[in-house]
């Protein structure tokens, strides 16, 4: 009889493993309308160009909210949807890029080795109109100009930018 017991509770043990998931049940909606990644960084501005950040890459909020709906629908915590009844709402804005030498070859300060890219959003997660929380995100990566080009470097850079908001979104940290 013992033994029987022991087997029992080593099998439900067994069975109800840790519990850990990354689907958590945060909202009762089980739905998203992820709107279309704006851009606000000003060009114009004067102190933008001096620091070395005049180069605006073209279609950035493009590739974001593309990146951002791939990756909601590949997590499946939340379904995109474009039917805005009964569904969060995941507003994006672009408000900095930009990037720095991390090393220069033989200390020559015009010659950057490494480099580094970023990119800041703004977030704003909704029920209707009322605002469940906002935040700003930071995509960062960093790259060596021998083994990838700038443009390549983006595409991580808006990688690491979408998994941070998903992440933002779906997990209660």
């Amino acid at each position: 009889m013992r033994r029987v017991i022991c087997q029992l509770l080593s099998v439900i043990c067994l069975l109800s493993g840790c519990g850990y998931t990354t689907r958590g049940c945060l909202y009762p909606e089980r739905t998203i309308v992820i709107k279309a990644v704006t851009n606000e960084i000003d060009v114009t501005n004067a102190d933008y160009r001096s620091i070395g950040s005049a180069e605006n890459p073209i279609l950035l909020e493009k590739d974001l909210t593309t990146s951002l709906i791939k990756k909601f629908n590949l997590d499946g915590a939340l379904r995109v949807t474009k039917d805005s009844a009964g569904a969060l709402a995941l507003t994006c804005a672009i408000t900095d890029y930009h990037k720095e030498a991390l090393r220069y070859v033989s200390n020559d300060v015009n010659n950057p080795e490494q480099e580094k890219l970023y990119l800041s959003v703004s977030l704003k997660l909704q029920r209707g109109d009322q605002v469940i929380k906002q935040e700003r995100v930071v995509g960062e990566t960093s790259f060596y100009l021998s083994a990838k080009s700038e443009a390549v470097a983006r595409v991580d850079l808006i990688e690491d930018a979408g998994r941070k908001i998903l992440a933002w979104v779906v997990e209660d940290w």
